[in-house]
């Protein structure tokens, strides 16, 4: 540290493969740690590799003899180079978690240049990403060869290793960098951390993970359960009726296909089958569970890639509503069912089913994107975006729309004339025919834009100031020093609190909030307010127009969040309700 300022370092990380208990190969990320006295790998990693583990308690201590923890056991891990064919024994004792992502912040590409020629074991190092390995003095130093280069400075080091060559960055900091990254740490106070599965190397055209570990659900337990479970239709005739005409529609459709008897048994590969059941709201729908865990406690879920979130944010969508004049809506007809399944990975969706307790049990696999598989979300964005990118110079208007305009299935666009809207309208309907998806719940505020619509749900709405209205509902939450379990009465006090809470919901019919702003002005100022207090911090934003002699403002956006059980100083908290705006 010199002049009040402060380093920052990246320890040296690679990328290789691990064996699975059934011989395929996994990518992980890897860490150097020279320091350490053994090897760790993380818990997730072993039970997705479904890896035997010894009993091996040891206590772990850091600095100054910092307790961290005890080991869940060791296991052996077989590691391979991504770029020889070298490997290596690790035995590993099991943690749940190693260390944050690595590194802890991004670096630019561009200070990294003169390593452009080297085949680097972690192409992906200036980037944070997940570690499940570390390699501890026992293994370190086995793997270094005697190669290394520092550019003229010598604060990046590249050394050669067995699995390629690895970077170590001491990068100068700064006092005002420093004090940045210490302030956010004040309102990162209930952020989720974001889901990491595996760092990416190449690409993300993926459907299932490229190395998924071997599964084999016995359909028997399935069957069983199923048994027990499909006796209770004599129950409910109803629900039967509606179960039994959701399934044949999902088999007329082609969304899934019968195995034939002799196909049942795997020849080769894994099969995986999933439990359904009824959801039911207005009508019934079936829900197929890819959370269900196996009789190795493993379920399909675990085995997938989630993929990045590519859908928009909605706030962003919502206020992009409100800029045009003319608008409409639509959603994706049944979105996640008119996506394919590779064949290759359709037995990863099989399921079991009978109308009748006397007819036989039929196996079936399901060969489109099911709703209830963690990559689903990505899978149907992933798709939408495809198509925009394809036919982007073909529908420029709905290639713009659909990447910024919707919201998972969800369409909310619109346009400043009516012409203009008519043809983003046409041209969203021919782009996404040509991707066979079809629009359905059409509305609009203009009749006009819905007169050539085929559909008896198109409605005409004046959005902008009908007694149409959106009820939000927000809750005061129970204090859990109160150790109230979700079925007990509540305390008087708080029960009090929720019937005057109740009876002054009344009071939203007769709140409203135009759905456009900015009309046609000459200059615009975004004006933001936050507050905190002990309960709750918030913030809001209006905008203020000036089109001649008239002068508006608006509210274009507001939240509110709960403050964390954890008691915070009120300045916290009004810090928070300034990183809202």
């Amino acid at each position: 540290m010199q002049n009040g300022s402060r380093s920052s370092v990246i320890l040296p990380t690679a990328v290789v493969k691990v064996y699975d208990i059934s011989g395929k190969t996994h990518l992980v990320g890897v860490l150097l740690d020279s320091g350490s006295q053994v090897s760790f790998v993380t818990d997730s990693l072993v039970k997705r590799l479904g890896l035997r583990r010894s009993h091996a308690r040891l206590p772990i201590s850091g600095i100054s003899s910092v307790e961290a923890g005890v080991t869940q056991g060791a296991a052996e891990l077989k590691l391979k180079s991504r770029i020889n064919s070298h490997t290596m024994q690790v035995e590993a004792y099991i943690l749940n978690q190693i260390t944050s992502q690595t590194p802890s912040l991004s670096l630019e590409a561009s200070n990294f240049t003169f390593f452009d020629d080297l085949l680097l074991a972690d192409v992906g190092f200036k980037n944070p990403g997940p570690i499940d390995v570390l390699l501890g003095a026992d293994k370190a130093w086995s793997i270094l060869l005697s190669d290394h280069r520092s550019d003229p400075e010598g604060k990046v080091v590249a050394h050669e290793t067995l699995f390629g060559w690895v970077v170590t960055v001491c990068l100068p900091g700064n006092s005002l960098f420093w004090l940045d990254v210490i302030l956010k740490s004040f309102w990162e106070i209930e952020e989720v951390p974001p889901s990491s599965s595996f760092r990416v190397i190449e690409d993300e055209n993926f459907l299932f993970d490229k190395n998924m570990l071997s599964l084999l659900t016995p359909y028997l337990e399935l069957c069983l359960d199923f048994s027990q479970w499909n006796a209770g239709f004599s129950r409910d005739k109803d629900l039967k009726v509606e179960y039994c005409k959701f399934m044949q529609t999902y088999l007329n459709l082609g969304h899934m296909e019968r195995i034939p008897d002799e196909k049942i048994e795997p020849t080769s590969g894994s099969v995986f089958y999933l439990p359904h059941h009824a959801v039911i709201t207005n009508k019934i729908c079936v829900v197929f569970d890819g959370s269900h865990k196996d009789t190795k406690n493993c379920s399909l879920n675990e085995m997938l890639h989630i993929g990045t979130p590519l859908q928009r944010n909605l706030v962003n969508v919502c206020i992009r509503f409100r800029l045009h004049r003319f608008v409409f809506c639509a959603d994706i007809v049944k979105m996640f069912r008119q996506i394919w399944v590779h064949p290759k990975h359709r037995d990863f969706q099989r399921i079991v089913w009978r109308e009748s307790p006397d007819s036989p049990i039929s196996h079936f696999r399901l060969a489109t994107v099911t709703y209830g598989t963690s990559p689903a979300p990505y899978l149907s964005m992933k798709v939408l975006r495809q198509i925009s990118f394809d036919y982007k110079h073909q529908f420029p208007l709905a290639s713009h729309a659909v990447l910024h305009d919707m919201y998972v299935d969800d369409l909310m666009t619109g346009a400043v004339s009516l012409s203009a809207t008519l043809e983003l309208k046409k041209q969203i309907v021919e782009m996404l025919s040509c991707g066979g998806l079809e629009l359905s719940k059409w509305s609009s505020n203009c009749w006009e834009i819905l007169r050539d619509i085929d559909c008896k749900e198109a409605v005409s709405l004046d959005l902008d100031s009908s007694s149409e209205c959106t009820k939000v509902l927000g809750l005061e939450l129970w204090n859990a020093k109160t150790k109230i379990d979700w079925d007990d009465p509540l305390p008087f006090e708080i029960a009090e609190k929720w019937k005057l809470y109740r009876e002054n919901l009344t009071y939203f019919e007769n709140f409203r909030i135009f759905r456009r702003f900015a009309q046609n002005s000459k200059s615009l100022e975004l004006i933001g307010f936050s507050d905190a207090s002990e309960k709750a911090y918030s913030a809001v934003v209006y905008c203020r127009s000036c089109s001649e002699d008239v002068l508006e403002v608006k509210l274009v956006a507001a939240k509110t969040r709960v403050a964390p059980v954890k008691q915070l100083s009120i300045p916290r908290l009004e810090l928070c309700g300034s990183l809202l705006v």
